[in-house]
């Protein structure tokens, strides 16, 4: 079990010189303690196990299976790995495609993307379809194409908890339980479940869910069940089916015995920890919704499809009614460490995992976070308490995963106004989904509309260009000042100084994403900001530009890239300021 847990820490650190130091130091105590032959299978295992974790498996083949369509991009598969790639639909679902061009990696991966191997963004054309639609993916996309949200129940690659937790194939078990309870043994129906499953993945892809399903009944250790997981799906200890299924033997090999409801408490905050959210009346109506997707399944194959639709508009309507107890918040995994070796009853577990939730859905400083969505714009800004909330621009389609989970670690579910500086896809391409989802009180699209919290710059002027014309805002805190520019051009800037001659800021956001067209010397020396972000992602457009670079350090001003750093945090105390980074970063503003 050393080697699962060794392994399992491995994958929560960054930095592989991190993870080669960690690897070594628990080789030698395990040579120490144990025999040296466990510490070098050790250290064979965690080399192999640190290639899987910072090396992309390379695509030895041109051809690509287009496995999720969307209106305005695509998810692409060639082996193991998975791409996005934009497109106006064009592409049929399920055919395999020859690809020419060049692969954008991602720059930074959230938990959801990294499971489930997706490498980057493809950038060329598609010349020709090699195989058409397998007959299975033919007759479904006939048979429910007047029904999209059942299409959207077999195919889309969700993050939802339920998802992750494998209800799915909960509900096909269910479902042949009921259909050969007459007929068939327990270890036939058992052996006839694996067979559906394992066709179920040869159809729709070997997720980590399925794999774990498929080797349910099979006489395995736990740990070589955890090691398997854990080489096909090198971040597998952030999957909440993985968590859910092998909790238990970690647990108590980390901690020994606690009592059954302190565990469960603890599993809870653990679950939590992980993704950011929990909805209580879900966890705990789970096996009426394993019997309810099953009668969806059922309805969908008795053709019945305007009931399996009824279920799930029904599911759905039940989520937003109870959406008030759910649970958000990103809970620091030290916190939950520290609880789990404090061992104690389970009225002490519940204070103190209630304490930290209320905490981080009541977060009591106000919050400005730059959202790493790679080549795009997305800023959460919140007031004390959370009790408004303003988001200026939602980045491309790819990375909503990422600004969805930002939302969701600051306890946001509902937005006050949503800003889109302008029509760009790298700035507004996920506002629909935010509109629908978060419930959104007021879009502001246009300049000298009514704004709240910041004061917007250039609102009576107006240029021909879309980028020329973004919406300019300043934010005015006790201690610190922001500028959102967008991606206004030097000409915008030189109006600003012009038409505020006063202007003053301590955090700028440099236009275009640190392009040469904007971020001029004369902006710079004027307003000396103590930082400048560059929300971008280098590989596409070589942003932020090395003149502008070269520039920000000539006048000693402190640059942070969301390629670098991920989401990037200003928060501001009642005794000082300081900044985050999602990768660990801490500082904080002296303004003097």
């Amino acid at each position: 079990m050393f080697i699962v847990l060794t392994l399992i820490f491995m994958g929560f650190m960054n930095h592989v010189f991190v993870q080669c130091a960690f690897l070594c130091l628990v080789s030698i105590v395990i040579a120490l303690k144990y025999t040296p032959n466990d510490a070098l299978k050790l250290l064979a295992l965690g080399c192999f196990f640190m290639l899987s974790l910072n090396l992309n498996l390379p695509s030895f083949q041109t051809h690509y299976r287009v496995i999720e369509k969307r209106d305005t991009w695509y998810v692409l598969r060639n082996g193991v790995n998975k791409y996005y790639s934009s497109g106006d639909g064009n592409l049929e679902f399920d055919a395999v495609y020859q690809f020419e061009g060049d692969i954008i990696p991602l720059e930074s991966k959230n938990h959801f993307q990294s499971i489930n191997r997706y490498q980057g963004t493809l950038n060329g054309e598609f010349t020709k379809q090699v195989k058409k639609p397998r007959p299975i993916h033919r007759f479904l996309q006939s048979a429910y194409k007047d029904y999209p949200i059942l299409l959207d129940f077999i195919y889309k690659d969700s993050q939802h908890i339920f998802v992750s937790l494998a209800l799915h194939f909960y509900a096909i078990e269910q479902l042949l339980i009921w259909s050969t309870r007459r007929v068939l043994t327990k270890e036939k129906r058992n052996a006839l479940y694996r067979i559906i499953i394992g066709l179920y993945g040869y159809a729709f892809g070997f997720s980590l869910n399925c794999v774990r399903h498929l080797m349910r009944g099979v006489d395995l250790k736990p740990e070589t069940k955890m090691l398997i997981l854990l080489f096909m799906f090198p971040y597998a200890q952030f999957h909440l089916g993985f968590i859910i299924a092998y909790f238990p033997t970690l647990i108590q090999e980390i901690s020994g015995p606690i009592p059954k409801k302190s565990f469960e408490v603890a599993r809870l905050f653990l679950i939590h920890t992980l993704s950011g959210s929990v909805h209580i009346l879900q966890m705990v109506l789970f096996k009426v919704w394993v019997i309810l997707f099953a009668g969806v399944y059922l309805f969908m194959i008795l053709r019945m499809n305007t009931l399996a639709t009824t279920l799930l508009l029904g599911y759905d309507d039940f989520l937003s009614v109870t959406n008030r107890f759910e649970l958000r918040g990103k809970i620091p995994l030290l916190v939950f460490g520290m609880c789990l070796v404090w061992k104690s009853n389970p009225k002490h577990y519940c204070i103190a995992y209630l304490s930290v939730v209320v905490f981080m859905m009541y977060f009591p400083f106000p919050r400005v976070m730059i959202v790493d969505v790679g080549q795009g714009d997305a800023i959460i800004i919140t007031t004390a308490f959370n009790a408004h909330v303003t988001v200026i621009d939602t980045g491309r389609a790819f990375a909503l995963s990422n600004l969805e989970r930002a939302l969701t670690s600051l306890s946001i579910r509902s937005i006050d106004q949503l800003i889109i500086t302008h029509d760009d896809l790298d700035h507004n391409e996920n506002q629909d989904y935010l509109m629908d989802v978060y419930d959104v009180k007021s879009l502001i699209t246009q300049k000298q509309s009514t704004v709240h919290f910041l004061y917007e710059l250039l609102g009576d002027v107006t240029y021909e260009e879309s980028n020329e014309n973004s919406l300019i805002f300043i934010l005015q805190t006790k201690r610190l000042s922001f500028l959102f520019t967008g991606d206004a051009y030097i000409k915008q800037e030189l109006d600003l100084l012009k038409h505020y001659p006063n202007l003053q800021v301590d955090v700028l956001k440099l236009g275009h994403h640190g392009s040469k067209t904007s971020t001029s010397e004369l902006l710079v020396s004027t307003l000396r900001p103590t930082y400048a972000i560059a929300s971008s992602n280098p590989t596409i457009y070589n942003h932020p530009h090395p003149d502008v670079m070269q520039l920000l350090h000539q006048y000693r001003i402190s640059l942070l890239k969301t390629s670098d750093y991920g989401h990037i945090t200003f928060i501001m105390s009642p005794l000082f300021d300081f900044v985050v980074s999602q990768r660990g970063h801490f500082g904080i503003i002296d303004t003097r």
